[in-house]
């Protein structure tokens, strides 16, 4: 491969050997000039077939693989990123892929574009690969271009930001420049990095082009609500997130910013005392976790919606326990 890159796919791979194959010929599409594009594939210490597998794609010569030591998604993107060459990075999972002529619609949009964010949209589907929904086409989102800041506030006002890695290219300069990199050897990472790009990106773009499809698994730790350490992940997602909005300059531009995130993590936390009082299974685990919960209900004050104010209310005025448990009803 000779010259810059327009687009680095990066992909993390972790006993991804199920899905890989499908994901990794959905990227080599022959539609599209394998000169245009790398792919880095991250082999996050793979214990099943999935390193031999991609020893057998060697013949694609914009592949490299990288091997490390298992650190989990983050710390295999922030690998690739590293690592990656191209004008725009495209951070991809290992059990979904991209459907039919994307990568060369991203090739267009890589060449075209200069934004810091470009976002489209993706396609769900079950384990068996049965479509179930176009998961953001139909939120009331319109083709649009403005600073991440103003989008994210826009979007949330109609429920439409998604805190996902793989519905957007990201300008390389642009990650590189604001240190951009993920947490490591945690879930739900993408959601404190995502926040953090929409603050910094000078300019978004949205093309209502559906270009990935999502697997959702049932069985993973992205989808299963009583996941210890998802919850307390979560919790540690949150506070990264309140001490990144409390050093955000009190400017002008940046309180309307300011008051949504508040409004995002009074939701995270909501969403995860909806979890400590519906999960069956923590165990021993139910007390410590909701010793963590009751040290940051104040950040519930920064609810922007009715439900999160009604909860910020009812945590000031009822033993946090019982306030904890009306979650269920309201």
């Amino acid at each position: 491969m000779s010259g810059q890159a327009l687009v680095s796919f990066v992909i993390p791979v972790y006993n991804a050997e199920q899905y890989l194959g499908e994901c990794l010929d959905s990227i080599f599409d022959p539609s599209a000039d394998e000169c245009d594009y790398e792919v880095i594939a991250v082999d996050d210490s793979s214990t099943d077939s999935s390193s031999e597998m991609l020893r057998s794609y060697r013949k694609h010569k914009n592949l490299r693989v990288i091997k490390r030591e298992n650190g989990g998604p983050g710390a295999a993107r922030n690998t690739g990123l590293s690592a990656a060459k191209g004008k725009y990075i495209y951070f991809a999972d290992s059990d979904d892929y991209l459907l039919p002529g994307s990568v060369p619609a991203l090739l267009r949009l890589a060449r075209e574009s200069d934004s810091d964010v470009i976002e489209f949209d993706n396609q769900t589907i079950d384990e068996q690969g049965n479509p179930s929904a176009v998961a953001v086409a139909k939120r009331g989102r319109t083709p649009g271009f403005g600073s991440g800041k103003d989008i994210f506030t826009a979007w949330h006002k109609i429920g439409a930001v998604t805190h996902v890695v793989w519905i957007r290219i990201f300008r390389r300069k642009f990650l590189t420049d604001n240190e951009l990199y993920f947490q490591e050897r945690i879930y739900q990472e993408d959601v404190e990095w995502v926040c953090r790009c929409f603050f910094y990106a000078k300019t978004f773009v949205y093309h209502p082009e559906v270009f990935y499809c999502y697997r959702r698994r049932e069985n993973t730790a992205s989808t299963e609500k009583n996941d210890i350490k998802r919850c307390y992940d979560f919790i540690d997602v949150i506070d990264l997130l309140a001490e990144f909005r409390n050093n955000i300059p009190r400017t002008a531009e940046n309180m309307e910013y300011i008051t949504v995130l508040g409004g995002s993590i009074a939701s995270l936390l909501n969403t995860i005392i909806n979890v400590y009082v519906k999960s069956p299974v923590l165990g021993e685990q139910r007390k410590p976790i909701f010793l963590e919960l009751k040290k940051r209900r104040r950040l519930l004050g920064w609810a922007t919606k009715k439900k999160g104010k009604l909860m910020y209310k009812f945590t000031r005025f009822l033993p946090a326990g019982l306030a904890f448990r009306l979650y269920k009803i309201i």
